[in-house]
């Protein structure tokens, strides 16, 4: 019996090495659509065809275009153009300078003016800790005239409704529009970036169980996967050492080895937000705590709340799963 357990933990760690080989890291998708040789948008997010579906793209669009036309009478003529708007909030105008090119073929140097950009971001409350917004809108143009264009919003909306789910790349879209009508030029991958790891982890902390205090030493061999430029995914196999005390000041350990997933739920890259289950089996009984004589299971929820800090509900099973019991621990990791 304890052959063949080993030997399905054995398997279930080679598919999952196997998967830390093929799974990659991700950032964000760019739809680029050229409306005409002067006007050019760029459009940024995790998810475009999401912004098809809740109209963002379109409201921040309409939105900037509606407080441009009110104050656009008051900007200051320059040579160039940096707008920075952000949503119900101000815009900021800067000045380019120009820009350098040097070909080194016959070292020659090129004298380009700088070509002007407007830059359309939201505005998220700071009270959305988890959220973190990648819709960002780039519109170059040569005067500001063309920033008013009604037209901007119907031609992103038709160049986001050919655009595929996002994969485990990232990409470029890029869409021309010829006399009036939009035809896809091509999509290209970016960006291939890892961010897939084996971590080994130990750590430390206390757990109740049948009203009893103990404390727990744990070793954690895990896969971290990767999607869209963040941390998403975790499978793991933990050995937890539960150490009970007795009044004489001696001790007994019990091991329980576990199996778990966690996936992080939040978007934001620096502000995780982890929840899975973990399932596992007593392997030594160094005491009759536990039910000597049948296995003893355990099955639980993780919580992440804080970097490092693990919070485990467990339900404890004996007797043919015939006897339960709850417990919960807590682990810091080293």
């Amino acid at each position: 019996m304890k052959k063949f357990t080993l030997f399905k933990i054995m398997i279930l760690l080679t598919a999952a090495l196997w998967l830390t080989q093929n799974v990659q890291g991700q950032v964000n998708d760019t739809l680029v659509v050229k409306i005409s040789s002067t006007l050019l948008i760029k459009v940024t997010d995790h998810n475009l065809p999401g912004l098809l579906e809740n109209k963002q793209a379109d409201s921040l669009i309409l939105q900037f275009q509606k407080e441009f036309s009110s104050i656009k009478s008051h900007i200051k003529k320059q040579n160039s153009y940096h707008l920075y708007w952000l949503q119900d909030n101000y815009l900021k105008v800067d000045s380019l300078t120009s820009r350098q090119i040097f070909t080194f073929e016959n070292h020659a140097l090129i004298q380009t003016p700088a070509r002007n950009v407007c830059e359309l971001s939201p505005l998220v409350a700071s009270s959305v800790h988890e959220k973190q917004v990648s819709t960002k809108i780039l519109i170059y143009f040569t005067n500001l005239n063309e920033l008013t264009n009604p037209i901007i919003t119907s031609y992103v909306d038709q160049a986001l409704q050919k655009i595929r789910k996002p994969s485990r790349y990232a990409k470029n879209w890029y869409y021309d529009i010829n006399d009036q009508e939009e035809s896809s030029a091509r999509d290209e991958i970016t960006s291939t970036k890892c961010m897939d790891k084996i971590e080994l982890s130990a750590g430390m902390g206390a757990a109740l169980i049948k009203n009893t205090g103990m404390v727990n030493l744990d070793f954690t061999l895990g896969i971290s996967l990767g999607s869209r430029g963040r941390i998403k995914h975790k499978i793991f196999l933990t050995d937890e050492m539960n150490y009970i005390f007795t009044t004489n000041s001696s001790f007994t350990i019990n091991n329980f080895l576990s199996l778990g997933y966690s996936h992080n739920f939040s978007e934001n890259p620096d502000k995780p937000r982890w929840y899975g289950l973990e399932a596992g089996f007593l392997t030594n009984k160094k005491t009759n705590f536990f039910d000597t004589k049948t296995d003893t299971y355990r099955i639980g929820l993780i919580v992440n709340p804080i970097m490092r800090i693990h919070v485990k509900p467990f339900l404890y099973f004996e007797n043919d799963f015939q006897k339960v019991y709850p417990g919960i621990g807590f682990t810091f990791d080293f």
